[in-house]
């Protein structure tokens, strides 16, 4: 692509679901100077089942997200991989009912999420509680795996998890490493909030290395990683089940 960013959206008059479908077996690369503007269809940006990858200087901008079970990157099942060598989704807004489960970039039932560079950044989870799913950053949960070797997530703001989400159940155990990048700046302005990562129930968080700074948990716990094992949380009489959330620092 020469100077000129070359420009891809749907049609503000008769808007579609989702942008992109990537089916098993199948894969996109957006590259270059390439800017998905992502206004005009009310899903997913990218609904995924095979392998996506973001490079070079393409954007993802703009997404508005009112829908349950999307992201503006949504990859679903053990054949879905979405790679972050470069780019950035950025100014994206998630629009939370009563309930729900929303990302960013939105990982589930076994599908993996790599990110070796560029950044995610300045987007927001508008009603977001304590009880919901949704985080304007990276959602990891049911079984998928998410590492980051290099890149920053900056600046989001919602709930809980503004910039990462780790939840699992039963034996659907979720995991994500962070060897290097910089979570900073992410902010929890509500009641109940938690700090920039999130770990709930069959989860793990694994630190090698990388920066987490400079995040806010206004009324919650946790401005930088908040720990949480909803098997502790049985009252008397109700059945427990120990999860053993992990969140290990190695450096």
């Amino acid at each position: 692509v020469g100077e000129e960013p070359c420009y891809i959206l749907g049609d503000k008059e008769t808007p579609i679901d989702n942008l992109f479908i990537v089916e098993s077996g199948a894969s996109l690369t957006l590259a270059g100077n390439v800017v998905v503007f992502a206004r005009y269809n009310t899903g997913s940006t990218i609904r995924n089942k095979g392998a996506v990858t973001l490079s070079d200087q393409a954007s993802i901008q703009n997404a508005i997200l009112t829908e349950t079970a999307t992201g503006v990157v949504y990859s679903t099942g053990a054949s879905a991989s979405f790679t972050m060598n470069g780019g950035s989704i950025s100014n994206c807004t998630i629009n939370v009912g009563e309930y729900g489960s929303m990302a960013t970039v939105y990982t589930v039932d076994g599908a993996t999420f790599t990110m070796n560079g560029g950044s995610i950044e300045n987007n927001k989870a508008v009603g977001a509680k304590y009880d919901t799913t949704v985080t304007p950053g990276v959602l990891v949960r049911d079984g998928a795996t998410g590492t980051m070797n290099e890149g920053s997530i900056l600046n989001n703001s919602g709930c809980r998890g503004t910039a990462l989400f780790v939840t699992g159940i039963n034996d659907e155990r979720s995991t994500f490493t962070l060897n290097s990048g910089t979570i900073s700046g992410n902010t929890s302005p509500g009641s109940s909030s938690t700090g920039a990562v999130f770990v709930q129930n069959a989860a793990d968080f694994i630190m090698n290395g990388g920066t987490i700074s400079g995040n806010t948990a206004t009324q919650g716990v946790g401005g930088a990683v908040a720990v949480y094992d909803g098997g502790l949380m049985a009252g008397e009489g109700e059945s427990i089940q120990i999860y053993n959330t992990g969140f290990t620092m190695n450096g």
